[in-house]
């Protein structure tokens, strides 16, 4: 059977516990309630509160899928609304998102490490943000980003290994016990993130979809103190919103006094002031209070795009954070250069389409299949080029484009129920807190799949590869 150009086969997607998230139906990929994370090698899907995960298409071995039910047994209104694998040298765990706000931690065998209240709200997008080239000095920049429908949280690679390292190794020690609990395994431990409130402006009452895009140079006049990032949302009342937020900057003991310490002393002094002042020792207003932390961080809004009638659905990052891909509901994709944060591009007559960036050898050499591989050819950055594919449900086709300006390079028919999947980045942080830079030879691109329900064939975009047997 032959290959459409463009295409290379990777394997079939198939197992009989996927008939608890719908499959066997004729479109079961185009539910909303469908959610779907996967690497290089695995693949995980959920629909309301079922888990399927250790789903492969090659190499099966002694692997077979596990079934989870999310949720504690009080909540049963509790359903997975977003997924993404956290992948580090060390180990690899899924991160769910529920409906409630919580971030569950699960490990590959689908043991539950971690799991922290962040919102009331659903978590409607994760996003594993990789060290991309838009830094600030020579401090690198990875992160998890969650997106709420009035907020974005973001949690810190170093904060987040170290917490799942933790729990991981507590994991183990019970395990060699066959599960027996003892006083010192138990851990209390909560991962320290950052939140901005992105919904309470005018730009966007609600928030579709969201991400931090880079890091950003700090205003004319702003101390360096805090880092700065770009964030962008998409919503009901707007197109695009950009926004500038300020958090933490790691490392600077300046920033922890500034931030941390003379907030507190300054509380302090005012309780002891009045104190002094009043004598008696019976009224409310001389009992020292405690000094609560702010629950949002400062987001100062940019820019924004409207159009009347018009209203963001999805957004979609390049690797480095360079680019974005709106999609809004009247069909149209706008290109955004996000550190000009203007358009660049224009697509229209696209409802209902999704959106992923890619990285494409230009030379269309077939062991780009094969990048996790331990065989295949090393990679530098400049063997590929970055790429939009587009999937429109409603034509029934999938268009890979070349970016910024470049032509289409393939259209590929889709049959009903198709999706497109990208795995999750690698991050590069390790253990020993290097501030080498990754090798060029190293370089693993941004890659794209294409998944149809109907057959559970699994399919890499490789545009610029020949069609094959």
């Amino acid at each position: 059977m032959a290959t459409p150009k463009g295409l290379q086969y990777s394997g079939c997607v198939a197992a009989d516990e996927l008939e608890d998230v719908g499959a066997g139906f004729l479109g079961w990929l185009d539910s909303k309630d469908l959610v779907i994370a996967m690497t290089w090698s695995q693949m995980a899907i959920a629909k309301k509160n079922t888990l399927v995960m250790q789903l492969r298409w090659k190499n099966h071995g002694d692997y077979k899928p596990l079934m989870i039910r999310v949720g504690s047994s009080d909540s049963y209104e509790e359903n997975v609304t977003s997924m993404e694998w956290l992948m580090f040298d060390d180990f690899t765990v899924l991160a769910v998102g529920t409906s409630s706000g919580a971030l569950r931690i699960y490990t590959t065998q689908g043991v539950l490490l971690f799991q922290q209240q962040f919102s009331s709200g659903p978590v409607l997008r994760i996003r594993a943000r990789q060290d991309g080239n838009i830094v600030v000095g020579h401090t690198a920049s990875e992160d998890v980003c969650l997106v709420f429908p009035k907020a974005i949280a973001r949690v810190d690679v170093v904060d987040l290994h170290t917490v799942i390292s933790k729990y991981q190794a507590r994991n183990d020690r019970v395990s060699r016990r066959l599960g027996e609990l003892t006083r010192s395994d138990s851990l209390n431990l909560r991962l320290p993130y950052e939140m901005w409130s992105v919904g309470k402006s005018s730009a966007s009452s609600y928030i579709a979809d969201g991400a931090l895009a880079c890091v950003m140079a700090p205003p004319l006049l702003e101390h360096q103190l805090k880092r700065h990032y770009c964030a962008l949302t998409v919503g009901e009342d707007c197109t695009l919103a950009a926004f500038r937020v300020s958090g933490e900057k790691r490392g600077s003991l300046t920033g922890l006094v500034m931030d941390k310490v003379m907030p507190a002393a300054m509380s302090t002094i005012t309780h002891l002031t009045k104190r002094f002042w009043k004598s008696d020792p019976t009224s409310e207003a001389n009992r020292p209070t405690e000094v609560a932390p702010q629950a949002f961080g400062r987001a100062t809004l940019i820019t924004t795009l409207r159009d009347k009638n018009r209203k963001g659905v999805s957004l979609a990052l390049s690797s480095s954070g360079s680019l974005a891909a709106v999609t809004d509901s009247l069909g149209r994709i706008s290109l955004i250069d996000v550190q000009a944060l203007v358009v660049v591009r224009l697509w229209k007559g696209y409802r209902e389409a999704h959106c992923v960036f890619l990285e494409a050898p230009e030379d269309g050499r077939p062991e780009y299949e094969m990048i996790q591989s331990k065989r295949r050819r090393r990679f530098s950055r400049d063997d590929f080029k970055l790429c939009l594919a587009i999937h429109a449900p409603r034509r029934g086709v999938v268009e890979v484009w070349e970016m910024r300006y470049g032509p289409r390079l393939i259209i590929v028919k889709c049959a009903e129920g198709c999706r497109l999947l990208q795995p999750s980045c690698k991050f590069s942080f390790s253990n020993d807190f290097s501030s080498e830079s990754a090798d060029d030879d190293e370089y693993i691109p941004a890659q794209v799949y294409m998944l149809q329900g109907n057959a559970g064939l699994l399919q890499l975009l490789n545009p610029y590869a020949r069609s094959s047997w």
